[in-house]
């Protein structure tokens, strides 16, 4: 049984830093970039202080964290009367990833987004084809694939 909600935000931050460097180098963006996994603690602490950061995370019984979700709330630049995030990170750890617990992480993140009365909100997937299914999933669960993203790093001054 996983239990989702949010504790002590500076053992959750430790947890979901921890989590989230187990696939760091898998993922695309550091195939892609290299980029060195270097978290800014007091950055997110600054955010949550200023009530920007949400995050909600999936516990075991023995309280180890399983799954997590991080976004950035903010109005929407269009129309303000709209309050919506954007994801920073979302996950659940390699050895428990299933369909039973992604989809505890997606009822966990819409509980988050009603309870912090946010009405837009994105998920971002890999663009990798073994996230494929992952992608199908959350358009089954009512989300929309509007647009694809293409990063650039700017290198040495040139780009």
């Amino acid at each position: 049984m996983i239990i989702y909600g949010i504790d002590n935000f500076e053992q959750d931050m430790e947890d979901i830093i921890e989590l989230c460097s187990t696939w760091w180098e898998d993922s695309l963006f550091f195939k892609t970039y290299g980029m060195e996994y270097a978290v800014d603690k007091t950055l997110f602490r600054n955010l949550k202080d200023v009530g920007l950061l949400v995050y909600t995370i999936g516990r075991d019984i023995n309280g180890q964290i399983i799954s997590c979700y991080v976004g950035c709330k903010s109005p929407y630049m269009f129309n303000a009367k709209v309050l919506s995030c954007n994801e920073i990170v979302w996950c659940v750890d390699k050895e428990y990833r299933n369909f039973r617990n992604l989809v505890g992480l997606m009822n966990a993140i819409e509980d988050l987004m009603f309870k912090e009365n946010i009405t837009l909100w994105n998920l971002n997937v890999s663009n990798e084809s073994a996230y494929n299914s992952t992608g199908d999933f959350l358009e089954r669960k009512g989300y929309t694939f509007m647009d694809k993203c293409y990063s650039k790093q700017k290198e040495n001054g040139n780009g």
